[in-house]
């Protein structure tokens, strides 16, 4: 039996995207997150996820060069990487997909220069760009993340006790 790839779907901006639901951990609404003044563009700041640290990343800015303000309307996407568990900024999300019923096309065979995109799903409604979390930042982008994590895990930049994201 073939196994069948469930994606999550959820919009930033005009975009429609789409994660790999076994990268899903929960979908929450958006919470008050510590700025940090370390880090690529993208990193938003960083949230305590009951009791653990998490990077919080801009889709808009990444995806659209649109910078994001986070306001409560927000939906924030707890989702995990190869290297590391993560959170990212989205208008909303719409629904689980069963990636059998959808028409796919490989990372491969779009364009080059589309680094953090596994692939695109062809939909009757329209296009889903799937992001690839493990190639959402450069190596030199995570470097940075890690310090600025372990910076706020020392204290000085760290979340407001009692204001957890989730």
């Amino acid at each position: 039996m073939v196994e069948t790839i469930r994606f999550l779907t959820f919009k930033v901006g005009r975009l429609s995207l789409a994660l790999a639901a076994d990268r899903v951990e929960r979908v929450v609404r958006a919470a008050l997150i510590a700025p940090s003044p370390q880090g690529p563009n993208v990193l938003l700041g960083i949230a305590n996820v009951a009791g653990k640290l998490l990077p919080v990343f801009d889709m808009g800015l990444r995806l659209e060069s649109v910078p994001t303000r986070i306001h409560p309307g927000h939906i924030f996407i707890i989702t995990k990487s190869a290297l590391r568990r993560m959170i990212l900024v989205v208008d909303s999300v719409s629904e689980l997909v069963d990636g059998a019923s959808v028409d796919f096309t490989a990372h491969d065979q779009l364009s080059p220069g589309i680094s953090h995109v596994s692939g695109m799903l062809k939909r009757e409604d329209g296009l889903l760009w799937i992001q690839d979390l493990d190639r959402f930042l450069s190596l030199e982008e995570e470097a940075v993340i890690d310090k600025a994590l372990l910076h706020s895990a020392a204290g000085s930049a760290a979340p407001e006790k009692g204001r957890d994201a989730a």
